[in-house]
């Protein structure tokens, strides 16, 4: 159901920032089928108004209407416009996300724009083939007067070729719209590239079409204001010894600098970022590597003084290592602690929205109190930590820099390189989690599972004392959804001794987290077997792990504004619902996002990523955080893409030590001299030979 009204005789202006808009809509007269979607990405009915705009600016009516949860709206543009000028749209309503298509001559594949709330007065577009295509921009004037726009070409060394005031684009009123295709007024030029400067805040749709316009495509626009490439950033540098847990020393070089808590609040304020230089070895470096930990919320110092040493190590032999500390992370950490922490009740069973609720309480309470003394916890996304990259890269002093992510600092890696393409000299990925991978599927995890019961089996030892367990794991699963089961143990916070009632989501929680590293999967096994030998008491301290925790506010807030598509959304959900996991490898965070607790970033930063960039994937078989799945689906846009597949690797260490091989071929590609996919085999977890230190025994009795 929707409601047209007509607003004739009401101005209504969008020249803010944070306005949501749809840049362009197609003319009715103009050859092309224009079709709108409408989606309710939350969890009970929402509504949404679309306010159209001509292309002078004036709000000519409003179409608004309710849509029920999880459901779509689509429509043509004429239907829902009555063949009104329409030129753009604002878009307002808590969790509804507007698309819309243009499809030329009702055939070929239609090019999709999705809302965007950025402003920029200096833009760059990079064209395509003109032999083959066209290249065109619609400008809105987001500004409060006339907007004057100038278009610059530039050679591919970024001398200055040509640059034009086109009519189109002079005299643009506010909240009017110009159109603008580069070949009218440019001579095509190989490797050129075209910036748009406005002397007002401006939004833009870019599309390219074929030569005879059957077929569009909706390409990006780099914003240079926020950013600002060029301009130097302030660093302070002090000598320091860096000691690894192994005792080695190097000495270092620890930078600070400067940034804004949050970019987009005037009135934030600033942070001071750390970074620990590790010197190249090598009398001829490469452009530094910049080692982005995961997390979010990881410590790249932290990560570099234990077992990985031996990796970060062998990187200065080619290289400047720059372990950055991210926002909210290690040494760049100066939030006071949280009061707040995350408690379930201890006495109910768990269940995902139970969970949800008490990180959401949590996280309101530790939100209001930082933001009472200044803190903006808005700042602490991934596209802030991103422009943190590139201010470090200018802190440097230097036109590039190599990017090495692990977990989610490959996703950071990424996001920096969508933004910063041209300052980016490559990639090394290990553990890659992709723009739409913040959820994970949980039919992944049930397969994983699968894995390490093949793995069991392969090994008589093991096989002896594992000899069904995926079985063993779905009865316990089945007798806990029949009746839960109470254990005593203490609050790793409090430190009092609690009784907890452990239902099915308290053990997919705990297996979905073993799934994580090699040292937790080889404990695996043996969980599942004193869990269905009735022994849940033994686990008590896991399962207060799993429930309690302080909060922490930049990783939340991070992982929670990367948000998810709607298609990712749907797919989780759906599998979830068969899992032997439901959805407990996600824990609470599809609620929390599905709720809008925090703001989620534009769709645009979801969609897959092209780059002609050398990439270094590495990955494990076992990874049960960011499946091998994950990277080849991220390489599909990579052009120069190379894989190291670790078979029996994890995640965590063992995509950084699990080989010595790792480092050597990470060493190879940076130098330019690693010219085909490699395959490293690593050890399976010991499944068998578990700790002494944590059971008191060389290997836990299981009585049945």
């Amino acid at each position: 159901m929707f409601r047209i009204m007509f607003l004739f005789w009401l101005c209504v202006g969008f020249n803010q920032a944070a306005t949501r808009l749809i840049p362009h809509v197609t003319s009715s007269t103009g050859g092309f089928t224009t079709r709108f979607t409408i989606a309710n990405l939350g969890l009970g009915p929402r509504t949404y108004t679309l306010t159209a705009y001509d292309r002078s600016g004036t709000a000519s009516m409003m179409v608004s209407g309710t849509i029920a949860a999880g459901k779509t709206l689509v429509r043509d543009r004429d239907s829902l416009f009555n063949q009104f000028p329409v030129s753009h749209l604002a878009v307002a309503g808590q969790d509804i996300s507007v698309t819309a298509s243009f499809r030329a001559m009702g055939t070929g594949t239609p090019a999709e724009l999705h809302e965007t709330v950025a402003a920029s007065r200096h833009l760059r577009l990079l064209p395509g083939n003109t032999d083959l295509a066209w290249d065109g921009i619609a400008v809105v004037n987001l500004g409060e007067t006339l907007s004057a726009v100038e278009v610059r070409q530039y050679d591919g060394e970024g001398a200055l070729i040509d640059q034009v005031q086109p009519a189109a684009l002079q005299q643009i009123a506010p909240n009017g719209k110009g159109l603008f295709v580069f070949h009218h007024e440019f001579a095509p030029v190989p490797d050129s590239y075209f910036e748009m400067v406005s002397d007002q805040p401006m939004a833009v749709a870019a599309l390219r079409g074929s030569g005879d316009s059957a077929v569009l495509w909706r390409t990006e626009t780099i914003d240079l204001a926020s950013h600002d490439i060029a301009a130097p950033v302030a660093v302070t540098y002090e000598s320091a010894t860096f000691t690894a847990e192994s005792g080695e020393q190097v000495a270092v070089e620890l930078g600070t600098f400067r940034v804004k808590e949050n970019r987009l609040n005037p009135v934030s304020r600033s942070l001071s970022l750390q970074f620990v230089r590790l010197p190249a070895t090598t009398a001829t470096p490469t452009e530094p590597i910049v080692f982005l930990a995961g997390g979010p919320g990881g410590s790249a110092v932290t990560s570099a003084e234990g077992p990985r040493f031996a990796a970060f190590q062998r990187m200065r032999a080619v290289a400047d290592v720059i372990l950055l500390e991210q926002r909210g992370a290690g040494l760049s950490n100066d939030l006071p602690a949280a009061a707040q922490w995350i408690q379930p009740a201890p006495d109910q069973v768990l269940t995902e929205v139970g969970q949800a609720t008490a990180v959401a309480t949590a996280f309101r309470a530790a939100r209001d109190a930082w933001q009472a003394q200044g803190i903006d916890l808005d700042g602490y996304t991934t596209e802030q930590n991103a422009r943190d990259v590139d201010a470090l890269r200018r802190a440097l002093g230097v036109e590039k820099v190599w990017l090495w992510g692990t977990s989610y600092g490959t996703h950071l890696a990424l996001t920096t390189v969508r933004l910063f393409p041209e300052r980016v000299a490559g990639l090394i990925l290990a553990g890659c989690e992709g723009p739409d991978h913040t959820l994970k599927l949980p039919a992944e995890t049930d397969q994983l599972l699968r894995d390490v019961e093949t793995a069991l089996r392969a090994d008589e030892a093991s096989a002896a004392l594992y000899p069904d367990f995926t079985a063993a794991l779905q009865r316990v699963l089945a007798a806990l959804a029949v009746a839960p089961v109470t254990v005593t143990a203490v609050n790793p916070i409090s430190g009092i001794s609690e009784t907890l009632q452990i239902g099915v989501y308290d053990v997919q929680l705990l297996v979905a987290g073993a799934l994580a590293e090699r040292n937790t999967l080889a404990l695996l096994p043996w969980a599942v077997a004193v869990m269905d030998a009735g022994g849940f008491q033994a686990l008590g301290d896991f399962f207060q792990q799993v429930r309690v925790a302080r909060v922490n506010g930049p990783a939340l807030n991070a992982d929670m504004a990367g948000a998810a598509s709607w298609a990712r959304l749907r797919l989780v959900r759906a599998q979830a619902e068969q899992a032997w996991l439901g959805n407990a490898v996600n824990g609470p965070f599809q609620w929390l996002m599905e709720a809008g607790l925090v703001a989620p970033a534009p769709f645009a930063q979801r969609t897959p990523l092209q780059s002609s960039l050398p990439v270094l994937f590495i990955g494990g078989t076992l990874d049960g955080r960011t499946p091998l799945a994950h990277q080849y689906e991220v390489a599909e846009g990579f052009a120069n893409a190379r894989h190291l597949v670790l078979e029996n690797g994890t995640h965590g260490d063992d995509l950084f030590v699990g080989d010595a091989a790792i480092a050597e071929t990470m060493a190879a590609f940076v130098a330019g001299n690693l010219s085909q996919d490699r395959k490293l085999v690593l050890p399976l977890p010991d499944f068998v030979n578990l700790p002494a230190s944590l059971f008191g025994q060389a290997h836990p009795s299981v009585s049945r």
